[in-house]
């Protein structure tokens, strides 16, 4: 195919085909989200175009179109989108904007799932008496397939380590299990009390 350049010299203004119609910016490619957290995703992408211009980033989710995120400039091919719902499905385009205002075709999509409830149960522990041997803590149950881990909230009555108590003193303390967020749960806690006579 030719092509013909439109000149207003000295300047290369644009370049169009042979039926007139403006040859538009190489698409950006690549693009991949990644969930960082609960509320958080960060999109990157690569773009071989030599076109200079704006990255136009477009998301959409499972309950509304697409709108414009940001506008990046053209040496930055990443960004971080924030305040979002734990639960909603995020998909996003990218399409470079040349100074003309020419918009080249959007990337593929990239999208990330919303994340479900890691339905975590919960738990209890025996009151215990100073004197008592360490004992281990009866885990709840849970779909995060993140390890749990374990604090308590007074050390002078208990201490833990791993998924073993050990009793420290008389007193109350609370037990909090919690889960860090994954791939596809959110992160999740919960509490037992207990005291030591």
């Amino acid at each position: 195919m030719r092509y013909r350049l439109l000149l207003l010299l000295p300047f290369v203004l644009f370049c169009c085909n042979d039926d007139n119609s403006v040859s538009l910016p190489p698409a950006p490619y690549d693009v991949k989200a990644v969930r960082l957290s609960e509320t958080e995703i960060s999109i990157t992408w690569k773009d071989s175009s030599e076109v200079a211009g704006n990255y136009k980033l477009m998301r959409a989710t499972n309950t509304s179109g697409y709108e414009t995120v940001a506008t990046i400039p053209q040496g930055t091919k990443s960004y971080k989108d924030g305040s979002l719902s734990p639960t909603a499905t995020y998909t996003y385009l990218v399409t470079l904007v040349d100074e003309h205002g020419t918009s080249s075709e959007y990337s593929d999509p990239s999208a990330v799932t919303g994340l479900q409830s890691s339905q975590m149960s919960s738990f209890s522990i025996p009151d215990k008496n100073v004197g008592d041997s360490p004992f281990a803590i009866t885990a709840p149950t849970t779909l995060n397939p993140e390890p749990i881990t374990y604090t308590s909230s007074n050390l002078n009555v208990a201490t833990v380590g791993g998924n073993v108590i050990t009793i420290v003193g008389a007193g109350t303390t609370t037990i909090t299990a919690s889960q860090p967020t994954s791939s596809t749960y959110m992160a999740a806690s919960n509490t037992a009390s207990f005291t030591v006579h």
